[in-house]
């Protein structure tokens, strides 16, 4: 992995970024500070779906800390992202942005500790956890193109589509010791190549942190590859515009990202070895074919080399084990034992934090013969959702009433979603992405949808099988609930 010497930058930023807060001694082994965030089923194993913190009295994850020490940290709001804007003149003072409603939570959380990203030096991504503080509209910003300039940008713009933004740089930051470190450790294999590698903490806590494929020694992430389970590590994609000669129809080129390591070329279709690395000039189709240049880039761009076999990913098996109606799904271990993996592995989670489209079934419900997933609602509680549902559907700039006011909801399946359990989701008070209500997706009224058009709503097509809107609503009771331990209220 390419690295940088990065805590002189780092203490640059935290020095210019305010005042430091207190440390905290660490745990000691003899008083276990770190807990299971789990659900919890009867006749079944838990389902752990991240960490509590029983000392801070909340969840965390393990992630590098300003000094690069692995550390649980608070987990971070949701939707507050790091800019490329800065708010002083030496463009030391990132930027943090969040939109409604999200904004609204890291308001709520004034006083409170948030874990925040840094800016990216070399290819390590680090974290402070820091209180922040409101920007104004009149503070100036400033971006760095190499040298540091104010922006044309306003600080807390309008987003005509997506809500008010508020914008928050550091005030105060809290020192890194306070929170509980670990170190990574191996541990259990599945399918001979597939290796789970745990984060242990000083108390002997023991947290699933990443799967890594011996064969490529690279990390991967759980995900449907040819209709089936595979670990897939970091890849080039299938197609690619870049060629060798400037009419771009000779040899083709795969793009390499800065810090990508890929371990080969494809994402769904064929596999292929890295060829060659390319050191001549690079030229990209678009309208016309031109020579690529980004001054200061370190992407690499390769040939592509013989097509791979089937094993060129990691191919783990589903199992399942339980006696009640819902069996929890994990791996199976080369030692014959169910593994179950936390939802940090999979390349879409179930966690509440985030959207749950595309997310992996963690349960399988014998009374309907059908996968299903955990969904956290509005009521507090954690129901499994079945697979067959469709949660927090996708909205285009459609409307499905002549007002403008009611989106219509993007159908992904060709038969239409008539009829189909529609989930819908939204962020809550406190900023978390929980479930709203559960409905009937019923036909679009008038089976015509609307857009708008130079200021007036308008009709712009009809709904087809391809839009549907919110029917009935459903009760809760019909999803089994689950347990939850050291979840927050």
């Amino acid at each position: 992995m390419r690295l940088v010497v990065w805590w002189s930058g780092a203490a640059l930023l935290l020095s210019a970024c305010g005042r430091t807060g207190a440390t905290d001694a660490e745990q000691t082994p003899s008083t276990p500070r770190l807990e299971a965030w789990q659900l919890e089923t009867e006749g079944a194993e838990p389902l752990v779906v991240g960490i509590f913190d029983t000392k801070e009295q909340t969840h965390c994850a393990f992630r590098p800390d300003t000094a690069g020490t692995t550390r649980c940290l608070p987990l971070p709001v949701s939707a507050l992202e790091l800019t490329t804007n800065f708010a002083d003149s030496e463009c030391r003072r990132s930027v943090y942005r969040a939109v409604q409603p999200a904004a609204r939570a890291v308001d709520l959380a004034a006083g409170q500790s948030l874990t925040v990203p840094l800016p990216v030096e070399g290819c390590e991504q680090r974290y402070a956890v820091a209180q922040l503080a409101p920007l104004t509209d009149t503070t100036p910003l400033f971006f760095d193109t190499g040298s540091c300039r104010r922006s044309a940008a306003a600080a807390n713009p309008v987003l005509a589509d997506l809500g008010q933004a508020q914008d928050y740089v550091i005030d105060e930051v809290v020192a890194p010791e306070r929170y509980v470190s670990g170190t990574a450790v191996d541990g259990p294999l599945l399918g001979e190549r597939l290796r789970v590698r745990q984060i242990e903490s000083g108390d002997g806590f023991r947290f699933t942190q990443q799967l890594f494929d011996e064969t490529w020694q690279k990390p991967c992430s759980l995900s449907t590859q040819r209709d089936a389970l595979g670990c897939m590590p970091s890849s080039l994609g299938d197609t690619t515009s870049f060629h060798v000669d400037a009419q771009c129809e000779g040899q083709q080129l795969w793009r390499s990202p800065s810090c990508s390591e890929p371990a080969f070329i494809g994402n769904y279709g064929d596999f292929y070895a890295l060829g060659e690395l390319w050191a001549e000039p690079v030229f990209e189709r678009g309208k016309g074919c031109r020579e690529w240049t980004v001054p200061g880039s370190s992407d690499e761009f390769y040939t592509r080399g013989d097509a791979l076999g089937n094993d060129a990913i990691a191919t783990p098996a589903w199992a399942q084990a339980g006696s009640g109606r819902l069996q929890l799904r994990g791996l199976q271990g080369d030692d014959g034992e169910l593994v179950v993996l936390s939802d940090a592995l999979f390349d879409a989670t179930t966690t509440p934090t985030v959207r749950y489209s595309g997310s992996v079934p963690r349960y399988y419900d014998t009374s309907i013969a059908s996968g299903c997933r955990p969904v956290w609602t509005t009521q507090g509680d954690v129901r499994c959702v079945p697979e067959t549902a469709i949660v927090d559907p996708y909205v285009y700039f459609f409307s499905v009433d002549a007002e403008c006011d009611q989106p219509a909801l993007f159908c992904p399946r060709a038969e239409g979603c008539v009829g189909v359990d529609v989930i819908s989701m939204a962020y809550d008070e406190n900023g978390e992405y929980r479930a709203v209500s559960r409905n009937a997706g019923k036909a679009v009224a008038g089976d015509m949808v609307f857009g708008m058009q130079n200021g007036e709503c308008r009709p712009q097509g009809p709904a087809g099988v391809q839009f549907f809107d919110v029917g009935e609503q459903l009760s809760w009771d019909d999803y089994p609930q689950l347990g939850e331990v050291n979840g927050l209220r």
